[in-house]
């Protein structure tokens, strides 16, 4: 009997494994948020400090999105390297710039303007929002 509780513990564990995953794809400087549920507004949104962000444990089919918080520029160059990303189209305003992009290294997409999008990329007055596949809420 010991031995079938066992096995059966460890088949839990080992689906558990690749059921949940923790402190998201993406990582920044400061804030880091969780979309939840949904790849828009509706999102349940979960804001935490980079440091708690990279501890947060969850299940991967509900992640639908995250976003962080950069100050130095260099640091976003080099994640849209490392992740080969390609622009798409920017757009600007008063006080904002917006680029999006598409990288192949991140499995899900959205469709803007008829194209392939995953990566969106915001600067304003202070800091840089990275999000993907978009950054929702104010910016």
């Amino acid at each position: 009997m010991f031995k079938i509780l066992s096995k059966i513990f460890i088949s839990i564990l080992f689906c558990l494994c690749f059921l949940i995953d923790g402190g998201g794809n993406l990582k920044g400087e400061s804030t880091h948020t969780f979309y939840f549920y949904s790849k828009s507004s509706n999102a349940k949104i979960v804001t935490l400090s980079e440091e708690k962000a990279s501890n947060f444990i969850y299940f991967k089919n509900f992640l639908k999105g995250e976003s962080v918080v950069f100050y130095d520029e260099n640091k976003v160059f080099d994640l849209l390297f490392n992740l080969s990303a390609k622009k798409i189209f920017e757009e600007n305003g008063d006080d904002f710039n917006c680029q999006y992009f598409y990288s192949k290294k991140i499995n899900d997409y959205i469709i803007l303007k008829g194209q392939k999008v995953n990566l969106h990329v915001c600067y304003n007055n202070d800091s840089i929002l990275v999000g993907y596949p978009l950054v929702f809420g104010s910016y």
